[in-house]
């Protein structure tokens, strides 16, 4: 599997280097990143989509 990652990524090395800046985000987290979500992010309306999409949106939620 890393070995593909890799593969896949070289032609997006600019991005997966510029997600790798990203503090507590890796290299390889950054491969990772690239892959599933890809390069275009039209389909993401907004960035409070794709992070909805992701799994990582803060929630709010309150009880009475």
């Amino acid at each position: 599997m890393i070995n593909f990652l890799e593969e896949y990524c070289r032609p997006f090395e600019q991005a997966v280097e510029l997600i790798d800046t990203i503090p507590g985000i890796a290299r390889r987290t950054a491969e990772i990143i690239v892959s599933e979500i890809g390069m275009d992010m039209s389909r993401f309306p907004s960035a409070e989509h794709l992070v909805a999409w992701a799994g990582v949106a803060p929630g709010n939620y309150v009880t009475t």
